[in-house]
């Protein structure tokens, strides 16, 4: 329909992998949610619960990146991406988890970026 505002939100993890001294590929995969209507009051609680766990999980990574900063930077990644893909994937069929909501319109996406520096 035309006129009509859509909110949404969307998760993207990707790493960057540098094969020689000016050239790197990035990798990444993201996926896209789009709310069939807003509810902003089950849209709140849903985002304060998601933000609230990621705070202690990203609390968590930087204590291990302060104790070990090459094994903190694998946890930090692994953690945090696998801690959104999970959110995301409870959101899959209820928009605003763990409230009874309809299901998202989704778009999951790979991409492969190249860099080139000279």
């Amino acid at each position: 329909m035309a006129g009509v505002f859509r909110f949404g939100s969307s998760f993207e993890a990707g790493i960057n992998l540098q094969i020689t001294k000016g050239f790197s590929i990035q990798p990444k995969y993201e996926t896209a949610d789009i709310f069939p209507r807003h509810l902003a009051g089950k849209q709140l609680m849903s985002t304060v619960i998601e933000y609230a766990g990621f705070g202690l999980l990203e609390t968590f990574t930087k204590a291990v990146m302060k104790n070990s900063p090459v094994a903190g930077t694998f946890v930090n990644f692994i953690l945090l991406n696998a801690y959104e893909y999970g959110f995301y994937q409870l959101k899959k069929d209820q928009m605003y988890w763990p409230f009874v909501s309809s299901a998202p319109l989704r778009y999951e996406t790979f991409k492969l970026g190249m860099t080139f520096v000279f």
